[in-house]
């Protein structure tokens, strides 16, 4: 276990508390990509949805525009990420490139209206479980699904699961 500590003048503040465990402890997805690439078939519009988030305030320069296809099914979004050419000097660097993991992040704001006209967007605030399988490589795909922890609209969850090109 760990926790992210900071002192302050008035005493220490708890940022984050966490269990880090051996990946054979996790479970991971045994869905195939192909599976999912074979029920993804709506085509999302990158231009459109980077459009949504400038004008919501969230403006990404081109070594932060990571998402190159975006395809989604009725609970399901399936989003090519690549690292972008700012940040292919070290693709194998990290477990997960931040530039990768960003991508993702931003690709939940499609799963949850952008690219829709829908409003707002949502940011997320905390995460209750990371299950990390290392993926190398400059091109990811990330595949997301409602997750079960939704407690109202305003509090939404979801399932984050990546696959390389070994996958």
């Amino acid at each position: 276990e760990f926790e992210i500590l900071s002192l302050e003048a008035s005493g220490w503040t708890t940022h984050a508390i966490g269990k880090i465990a051996r990946a054979s402890e996790f479970e991971f997805a045994d869905e195939s990509l192909s599976d999912i690439q074979n029920r993804c078939h709506e085509e999302v519009s990158i231009d459109e949805s980077y459009a949504i988030f400038t004008a919501s305030g969230l403006e990404y320069g081109p070594a932060f525009r990571s998402i190159h296809s975006i395809k989604r099914a009725e609970g399901d979004l399936l989003a090519e990420i690549h690292l972008a050419s700012a940040n292919q000097s070290t693709p194998n660097k990290y477990v997960i490139h931040p530039s990768i993991f960003d991508g993702c992040l931003q690709a939940t704001g499609v799963f949850f209206g952008v690219g829709r006209g829908t409003t707002p967007i949502y940011l997320p605030v905390s995460f209750e479980k990371i299950n990390v399988k290392p993926v190398q490589g400059e091109k990811v795909w990330c595949h997301i699904t409602k997750g079960m922890n939704a407690t109202s609209e305003k509090n939404i969850s979801c399932d984050i699961t990546l696959y390389d090109q070994s996958s």
